[in-house]
């Protein structure tokens, strides 16, 4: 897994590949560029902008965002 970036704000997001693996990704820049459904499992539809840039696959789904676990979580708890 890379490191987090040395300089400026990062968000750290955890995805679950199709493969079943787990993948930490930093973003450092906005907008994300993911597009999702509004429920849980939150499924990647499509990925762009920086998304794309990183390497982040429609099909992965989050699974933590920083060290919160989001999996337990309703749609409207995750996004607070």
């Amino acid at each position: 897994e890379p490191p987090p970036p040395a300089d400026g704000p990062t968000m750290l997001v955890t995805f679950r590949r199709e493969d079943d693996s787990l993948v930490d990704v930093y973003f450092t820049k906005r907008p994300l560029g993911l597009d999702f459904a509004k429920k849980v499992p939150i499924i990647m539809k499509r990925v762009r902008d920086n998304a794309e840039e990183i390497g982040v696959q429609p099909g992965w789904i989050i699974e933590k965002v920083g060290d919160t676990d989001i999996t337990d979580m309703t749609f409207k708890t995750a996004f607070k």
